[in-house]
């Protein structure tokens, strides 16, 4: 049976494979959670791509998705105001390490301890003398002692025939 020609029935009840797809792709923690080419690979569609984006438009499928989600959404509620509760009744008895743990997963949850950059435009840093000769120094020293490798790096080289004020190019172009 191909996967255009799979049996829905009335458009209610899950074949098996759309069952395999929606646990695959619906559940948070499923390698192949929100991924709609990699679930349906994993029910074992022939064509993942197409059958993933046309999975997650039937509305059976889209319905069962959507529960999915807000069961997730209660559990996240039920963990948050057991936290809630465990803090207050730390801070009663005065386990002040408790209270700060739970006090400090809140805020994680509510994004307080996430690092934000902010990007307006082309951002252009002017280098001092000092910066530009000790980058010029640390590429000669890569090019003289190889360290690159060491790092992980792919090593800087002189063009051939290239002097030390030449341009210099990776090793890996």
């Amino acid at each position: 049976m191909t996967d255009d020609a799979e049996a829905v029935g009335d458009g209610t009840e899950l074949t098996p494979r759309e069952q395999i797809f929606i646990q695959a792709f619906g559940n948070s923690e499923s390698p192949t959670f929100n991924k709609a080419t990699a679930s349906a690979r994993r029910a074992g569609y022939s064509t993942p791509r197409s059958a993933g984006w046309r999975l997650r438009r039937r509305p059976h499928i889209k319905k069962r998705l959507e529960e999915l989600a807000k069961e997730a959404a209660l559990g996240l509620e039920q963990v948050m105001s057991s936290l809630e509760r465990l803090q207050r009744l730390a801070e009663e008895k005065g386990d002040l390490a408790t209270a700060a743990r739970c006090a400090e997963l809140l805020a994680k949850r509510l994004g307080a301890f996430v690092e934000r950059y902010r990007l307006d435009g082309p951002q252009l840093v002017e280098l001092t003398e000092f910066q530009i000769v000790e980058a010029q120094r640390l590429t000669r020293l890569l090019l003289i002692e190889g360290a690159g490798d060491a790092a992980g790096l792919p090593a800087p080289v002189l063009e051939k025939g290239a002097t030390e004020d030449a341009d210099l190019r990776l090793a890996s172009e």
